[in-house]
């Protein structure tokens, strides 16, 4: 029975045959080009920080870029921060103990000197959790915790450790940036590959906190003004830099904070590890007043996300500013998904269009770059299932034209199927009752 069934269908289909390995191999395309697209952007790991902390869908990755006429300054995020938990525990979205991660960064550049060595690269100044939410390659060494008291850590990338050093094993050595010793932690690989390069990416960058590239670096700003900078006295309890003005000096002063020694009478040969740095009492490398010094260009959370476009309109909320004006929020959860790439596809070419005054992070423009890609992929596949549909219209359209069999016919015998199958039963139940009344 089953066998004479599939010859017929076999046989019903055989005209159709090129048609429907057509639908097929326009089908299994499709599919592929689905999966490329969540391969690739699975592939972007600033864009995935919300999987490292929770991968079943209940967080997402919010980063606010910021009008260069803003004046955001670290205060600034540690207001945006509070309002934000603040709001979060409200809506029953937090549990004790639960911390908001956040960061925060400016990009601009330092000069870097070892030796008789000299060396101009991009830089980003950075805060919170930074590392966390953008896990750059490491070569080698670790990331530095920006929110240390110890503001004199810096991670190089490969090229600048080879141009300086001739060697990327450089963890702990010192180079330094406006005469201040800064300590290298770790040496990360840059991408090189072409959209890289295009979002910025084609020279060496390093990253440092947002305090050195302020007071020893340059901020790409028009909101950054070196004069909101509040040098403090080192003797007081405030923050300092102790250090000699030779950049190219292989020891550096020191005085202890408050001990009231002159510190140009001792000297602490650099490198020094990190341990000895730490319980050295003698050395004083800690941090200016820059808290109410804008110039931040980025702001970006990892937090609760259960409801589509929650934590986006929650940020917009809060922070009080005009989208779009003031501010551009980007959901990195839901910015590949299928409705917002074919958004960006309808609103070819006006989104090549520069217009407001916006400087992305190579991060952001990696990711516009993909984007735009992804979504060539997304009307590529849509245009695959639409022809796959139009396919088997046709091919129903044609087998149904040249049918054997008529639609009276086909009902008739579907009833008499029907009745058949009551009677059957119908017997079924009376054969029954006669047994027990036997």
């Amino acid at each position: 029975m089953k066998k004479n069934i599939f010859y017929k269908i076999h046989i019903a289909l055989k005209p159709y045959r090129k048609r429907l390995i057509a639908v097929v191999l326009l089908f299994a395309l499709a599919i592929l080009l689905g999966i490329y697209k969540d391969v690739k952007v699975a592939s972007l790991i600033d864009q995935n920080g919300w999987r490292t902390w929770n991968d079943d869908g209940s967080y997402g990755q919010v980063s606010i870029y910021f009008n260069h006429s803003l004046k955001v300054t670290p205060d600034s995020i540690r207001e945006y921060d509070y309002k934000i938990f603040k709001a979060l525990e409200e809506a029953a979205l937090t549990e004790e103990g639960d911390e908001l991660i956040s960061c925060y960064s400016a990009p601009g550049s330092v000069e870097l000197t070892h030796e008789s060595k000299n060396l101009t690269v991009k830089a980003m100044g950075i805060g919170g959790d930074f590392f966390y939410i953008h896990p750059v390659q490491l070569v080698n060494g670790s990331y530095f915790d920006p929110n240390s008291d110890m503001k004199d850590q810096i991670v190089i990338d490969e090229d600048t450790a080879w141009n300086l050093f001739g060697s990327s094993n450089i963890v702990g050595q010192a180079v330094y940036i406006n005469g201040i010793p800064h300590y290298i932690s770790g040496v990360v690989k840059r991408p090189k590959d072409k959209i890289a390069k295009a979002a910025g990416l084609s020279n060496p960058i390093v990253y440092v906190s947002y305090q050195t590239l302020v007071i020893n670096g340059r901020v790409d700003s028009s909101s950054f003004d070196s004069g909101q900078i509040q040098t403090i006295d080192p003797n007081d309890d405030g923050m300092g830099y102790l250090g000699s003005s030779d950049s190219g000096s292989d020891n550096y002063s020191s005085g202890s904070a408050g001990d009231g020694s002159d510190s140009s009478k001792s000297s602490i040969t650099a490198p020094l590890s990190f341990g000895e740095r730490a319980a050295a009492e003698s050395v004083s490398i800690i941090s200016n007043n820059i808290s109410d010094v804008g110039g931040i260009a980025c702001y970006e959370l990892i937090m609760p996300d259960s409801v589509e476009n929650y934590a986006a309109n929650l940020v917009k909320e809060k922070l009080s500013f005009k989208d779009n004006a003031d501010i551009v929020v980007m959901d990195s959860r839901a910015r590949f998904s299928f409705g917002p790439l074919i958004n960006i596809f309808r609103s070819f070419p006006g989104r090549s269009m520069q217009l407001t005054e916006f400087s992305y992070p190579y991060w952001e423009n990696i990711a516009r770059g993909w984007e735009d890609i992804l979504a060539m992929v997304v009307m590529a596949q849509l245009l695959l299932y639409i022809l796959v549909f139009l396919l088997i219209v046709w091919i129903t359209v044609s087998w149904y034209n040249n049918r054997t069999w008529r639609t009276k016919d086909v009902i008739k015998k579907i009833n008499d199927k029907v009745y058949d199958f009551q009677s059957h039963n119908k017997r079924r139940k009376n054969n029954g009752k006669i047994k027990k009344t036997s």
